[in-house]
């Protein structure tokens, strides 16, 4: 039997994408890795837990697969015509505030994940290489089909972080100029952009192209802000900032503040520039250590390796199995791009953390992924801050596995009325209970701001009998009432309560492995590349075999079965065959 095969003549590919989808027939509830176990956690439907919640408000589900693959970006927004001078400043601030989340929820917050890219590039590139050494290239042509191809993975994940900056620039121009064109309100009352050095506000906000030329030859258009204004002493300030053109000398740094309706709280800081130059900065350092890498590996395994050994045709690389898991329903695909970019995750301890805010208190349970996970890993009792650890933690739920409490309110209720204290989150519903019995569900949406007295209000009144009562307690809801699995970035302080295994026993301690990063020192030798491909073998037959059985460590603890499906392929698959196997 050729080694290449199975016993049915599948190849490892067919193997594996049959294989991933019986398993994603068997199960009941599919979750991105997390071996939670519904018979053992009866938690009901109604209490659950948004993404945005979980995140402190700051930021929604993280999307990381702009980092393997093309991907779209949100698109931009305009104002409604017609809108009064209030309405469109609300609406400006919730635009602002969407596309902040979602910049901060793909790219912005996501640095860490470059390392990942580095690995999963490396992969690519030495593959490549292989193939064109079994065609019987010359040295140079090897090098060149190695950084060629990483060079092409450059151009995809450079675009799709431009592509997110185009929007948010075209956005941001969009709104600007529908308030500076308003009869009755100005930008300033909402949207201060101004240089930070001279704490200046600028006057003209306004698009402009500048065309930049990728690595492999394409071009590219970014939308970058042109700005002008004055500073304190009167002399003219302007420039051309963005991605490209930076953050700028005159002024030094632009900076735009979303403010409240009357213009006398700053609510957040948005589009920052040099966030942009910063991270794109390191994403093309990342991609020029591992061409500069790749050279130095040809040079060491050409003259170690006959062509035509190596049969790479069946091996799998982090971004091959990314794309796989996409076309697999019921894969958590935020997981599977973390495990592809080689973040550290432990599929066999589920966390219970809790986060405890001055506001609410947040209870969930899922998959915890830090990037840079301490070296004796991580312990039940213990308390962690994302902000004061090496690197970050991500965590994979589901938003019906999780509950909060609200104490943002005030304790009167008068003619059904209730004030929050807080801006409630968006998408999001409260269930609120008062200490006449009554029970209330409201969303974000029917709340309204009093910025006179600095509280969000909602009328109760046609859902309970009592109107004139107190609150005796607010819970937080989300919309979702069927499993649903999201990723979040971990940005506040937590509390790990719990580790149990998908049969229900508990742990103290948890920690978190990863493959050896790829680099130009590894897989060099013949022994090396056949080690991987036998290994690969081994685990599709194991994960296939345990499928088959119904059991084992892969699929326990999923009534139906299934405790990995789905994720099992993945799992097993990124855990080698896309990496230096661990031995």
């Amino acid at each position: 039997m050729n080694s290449a095969h199975s016993p049915q003549g599948m190849t490892r590919r067919q193997l594996f994408r049959r294989g991933g989808a019986a398993a994603v027939g068997t199960a009941a509830v599919l979750g991105g890795g997390s071996a939670i176990a519904p018979r053992y956690s009866p938690i009901g439907r109604a209490r659950a837990v948004a993404p945005l919640v979980l995140a402190g408000g700051l930021a929604g589900a993280a999307a990381i697969g702009w980092a393997l693959g093309e991907s779209d970006a949100l698109g931009s927004d305009a104002p409604s015509d017609g809108l009064s001078g209030p309405a469109l400043i609300e609406d400006t601030i919730q635009t602002a505030r969407k596309r902040k989340s979602t910049n901060a929820s793909t790219i912005i917050d996501n640095k860490n994940i470059l390392k990942g890219v580095e690995h999963t590039a490396y992969a690519d590139g030495k593959k490549k290489a292989i193939e064109k050494l079994n065609n019987g290239g010359t040295k140079q042509e090897v090098k060149s089909a190695a950084t060629s191809h990483v060079s092409n993975y450059q151009v995809t994940v450079e675009s799709n972080l431009l592509k997110s900056w185009n929007e948010s620039a075209t956005e941001f121009v969009n709104m600007y100029s529908q308030l500076n064109s308003h009869s009755s309100v100005t930008p300033d009352q909402v949207l201060e952009v101004y240089d930070t050095n001279w704490e200046q506000p600028l006057d003209k906000v306004a698009l402009t192209d500048t065309t930049v030329t990728f690595p492999e030859g394409t071009s590219f258009t970014i939308k970058e802000l042109d700005l002008e204004g004055t500073n304190n002493i009167g002399d003219p300030l302007s420039g051309v900032y963005g991605p490209e053109s930076g953050g700028g000398s005159s002024p030094d740094d632009i900076i735009v503040e979303v403010q409240s309706q009357d213009a006398d709280e700053d609510l957040f800081t948005y589009l920052d520039v040099t966030n942009w130059v910063d991270i794109r900065n390191q994403l093309q350092t990342s991609f020029d250590s591992v061409r500069s890498g790749l050279q130095t590996w040809v040079d060491n395994v050409y003259d170690q390796v006959e062509a035509g050994e190596l049969d790479t045709s069946e091996l799998l690389t982090p971004r091959d199995l990314a794309e796989m898991a996409a076309g697999e329903d019921g894969v958590n695909q935020a997981l599977a791009d973390l495990m592809a970019l080689n973040i550290p995750v432990n599929l066999e301890r589920e966390a219970t953390i809790e986060i405890d805010r001055s506001n609410e208190t947040v209870t969930a349970k899922g998959v915890l992924a830090p990037t840079s996970p301490p070296a004796d890993g991580m312990s039940v009792g213990t308390t962690y801050d994302p902000s004061s650890m090496e690197g970050d933690v991500y965590f994979t739920y589901d938003v019906t596995q999780g509950s909060g409490t609200w104490s943002s309110y005030n304790a009167t209720i008068s003619a059904g009325v209730v004030e929050f204290t807080r801006e409630p989150y968006s998408d999001t519903s409260y269930e609120i209970n008062t200490a006449a019995g009554g029970v209330a569900e409201v969303s974000a949406a029917d709340f309204t701001e009093d910025s006179s007295n600095g509280v969000w209000t909602v009328d109760i009144s046609e859902q309970v009998t009592t109107v004139d009562t107190e609150v005796d307690s607010v819970e937080i809801l989300a919309p979702d009432t069927e499993t649903k699995y999201e990723t979040v970035l971990l940005r506040d302080a937590f509390t790990i309560k719990k580790f149990t295994d998908s049969d229900g026993n508990e742990f103290t301690t948890a920690t978190f492995d990863s493959n050896e990063p790829q680099t130009d020192t590894n897989y060099i030798t013949e022994e090396e590349w056949k080690e991987l491909q036998e290994r690969n073998q081994e685990l599709i037959e194991k994960f296939n075999e345990e499928k088959n059985d119904g059991g084992g460590p892969l699929f326990a603890g999923f009534s139906g079965g299934g405790g990995l499906a789905g994720l099992g392929a993945v799992a097993v698959v990124v855990a080698a065959i896309a990496a230096v196997v661990r031995r």
